[in-house]
């Protein structure tokens, strides 16, 4: 029987804890959280076995550790699961979304015989906490898996993570750290910038212009409703992937000059490409679930 700690259990901890325990019922869920009534919550309704507030109370004798907290508390965990004295074969995963500065630091655990396999489900919602956790949320979403190179045991590692997760009904994609973090970069963590920096924006000019915000379309609230998202989460994915986001919003910054240089000059032929473009990617967005490369380099 295996034990599984879960580090966090908000929306992607207690979703993960719901899916592990449907494919896997009679496994040994434990779960780490400073939030009582969560840990509560979870254990009435069946979803972990037993909770603390500590890694040191749980994680000896765990055979899975999944770190599901912020990216700076996943930081901060990986220093304390380095001065403890794991299980032997034991496991270490996180569900971050970067990667290089969280295996910089998983790198004591590797160098103590432990396989620490840097992971992230595409998946989430604007809502937060144990609440709002459901065992489908992964379901046909990518799963990132990063390996240490150095790690011999990192594929049969990477194996015993998919069974283990296996009911999710996830996509496994294998990538660097580096590969990750521009990707995720583009794709995740600039849009939230930009959906926040709508609202902002747009709340200044309603302010200006006397118009209530509520005003908004049900096409504003599409584009901005990542905006939503936990502001101290973000603010610590931010910071880990700094370096990537500011060459990103310089060359969206120079992408939203090319338009403002084409309405300048009354180039409808530039914006008309601009929009059948974006329409034509977009559309294969809702079009194609069969795309199954799994390493990306």
């Amino acid at each position: 029987m295996k034990t599984i700690v879960i580090d966090g259990l908000g929306l992607i901890g207690g979703s993960l804890a719901m899916g592990i325990r449907k494919q896997w019922p009679n496994a040994k869920i434990y779960a780490v959280d400073t939030n009582r009534a969560s840990l509560e919550f979870a254990k009435v309704q069946g979803i972990i076995d037993d909770g603390c507030d500590t890694l040191e109370d749980i994680t000896r004798q765990a055979d899975f550790i999944i770190l599901a907290t912020s990216v700076d508390l996943i930081l901060t965990h990986l220093n304390v699961l380095s001065q403890l004295k794991l299980k032997r074969g034991a496991i270490v995963t996180d569900v971050g979304s970067t990667k290089k500065e969280i295996m910089e630091y998983s790198e004591p655990l590797i160098h103590q015989g432990i396989s620490f396999i840097g992971g992230h489900p595409m998946a989430g919602s604007q809502r937060s906490g144990i609440h709002a956790a459901r065992s489908d949320l992964f379901q046909e979403a990518n799963y990132f898996l990063i390996p240490h190179d150095e790690d011999i045991m990192s594929e049969q590692a990477m194996g015993q993570i998919k069974e283990l997760l296996n009911g999710l009904g996830v996509c496994w994609k294998q990538l660097s750290a580096e590969a990750h973090d521009r990707i995720v970069g583009q794709l995740s963590h600039l849009p939230h910038i930009l959906a926040a920096g709508l609202v902002n924006r747009t709340k200044c000019e309603a302010e200006q212009m006397h118009f209530p915000i509520q005003y908004a379309s049900s096409g504003f609230k599409s584009t901005t409703r990542i905006a939503a998202s936990d502001p101290q989460m973000w603010t610590a994915i931010l910071q880990s992937n700094s370096d990537i986001l500011i060459e990103d919003i310089e060359r969206f910054e120079s992408y939203l000059d090319e338009m403002k240089t084409a309405l300048q000059k009354g180039d409808m032929e530039y914006i008309c490409r601009y929009f059948r473009q974006a329409k034509a990617i977009r559309t294969t967005l809702d079009q194609d679930k069969t795309y199954n490369s799994d390493r990306f380099r």
